[in-house]
C-alpha cells in the first residue's frame, strides 16, 4: 500500500471510531454535512480521501478540533 492510502485508511478508522463514539449513524452523519451515505463509508473505509473542507464539517460534528486531530495523525505516521 503506497503512502497516500495509508494516510487515506487511517484517517477513515479515525472517522469511523468518532462516529461510532458518538452512536451517529452513516445516515445521520450524511445528512448533517451534506454528503450521502456511501460517500460517508468511503471516507471511512479509505476508498475516498477526505477533502479538508469536509473533515472539518466531520471533526465539528463529533465535537473535535480539527488541528488536533491532524496533528495526533501527523504523530502516529
Amino acid at each position: 500500500m503506497d503512502k497516500k492510502k495509508e494516510i487515506d485508511v487511517y484517517i477513515g478508522s479515525k472517522l469511523k471510531e468518532m462516529r461510532e463514539a458518538k452512536n451517529f449513524s452513516l445516515r445521520y452523519v450524511a445528512n448533517r454535512i451534506g454528503k450521502s451515505n456511501v460517500t460517508i463509508s468511503h471516507y471511512e473505509s479509505g476508498r475516498n480521501a477526505t477533502d479538508l473542507p469536509t473533515l472539518k464539517k466531520l471533526c465539528n460534528l463529533y465535537d473535535v478540533d480539527m488541528l488536533q486531530f491532524l496533528s495526533d495523525i501527523y504523530d502516529k505516521l
